[in-house]
Formats: C-alpha cells, sequence, structure tokens
C-alpha cells in the first residue's frame, strides 16, 4: 500500500521541486553562455527547420492550442468554464 504524503511533506517537496528547477536552469543557461559559436550547428538547425512541408502560419497557434485545451477538458470542468466565459463575454469554442 502506498503512503500518501502530509500536506507539509508536499510542501517540503513543491519547494524542493522549485528550487532544483531554479538550480539546472541556471546550469543549463550556463552551459549555453559557456558553449563556443558554430556557424555548422547555427546551419543544421535551420536546414531541419526548412525539411518540414508545412504552410507557414500566419498566427502564434494560441487560438488552436485553446481550442484544443477545451476538448481535453473534463465535462465538469467545461461546463463550469463555459458559464464563466459566457459571464465575461468572451466566445467559446
Amino acid at each position: 500500500m502506498m503512503k500518501h504524503p502530509t500536506r507539509e511533506e508536499q510542501r517540503n517537496l513543491v519547494r524542493q521541486w522549485d528550487t532544483t528547477g531554479r538550480e539546472l536552469e541556471a546550469l543549463r543557461r550556463n552551459t549555453l553562455r559557456g558553449m563556443a559559436y558554430s556557424w555548422a550547428d547555427v546551419d543544421a538547425l535551420l536546414a531541419i527547420g526548412d525539411l518540414g512541408d508545412r504552410p507557414s502560419r500566419s498566427t502564434s497557434g494560441l487560438v488552436e492550442m485553446q481550442h484544443w485545451f477545451m476538448k481535453a477538458a473534463p465535462p465538469e470542468k467545461l461546463e463550469m468554464i463555459r458559464k464563466q466565459m459566457q459571464l465575461n463575454r468572451v466566445s467559446v469554442c
């Protein structure tokens, strides 16, 4: 049987994840700053982008992302979200 952590243990875990995440981000940033700049690497990354055979986007994709979030929302939450959006006079997908 799995032991569920207490509220205090949960808070400590969240604090630990937050601290660790910030430290890892700083480490990643410092590692990237210390790397030598390579035009060959830049060209390779740009070439990967050119390989995609997709039409260019004219939008940021936020509307499409909201659409997918709405589709993935649990039904009970979805109804609450729709009511809230209607109260705020926001268009609903």
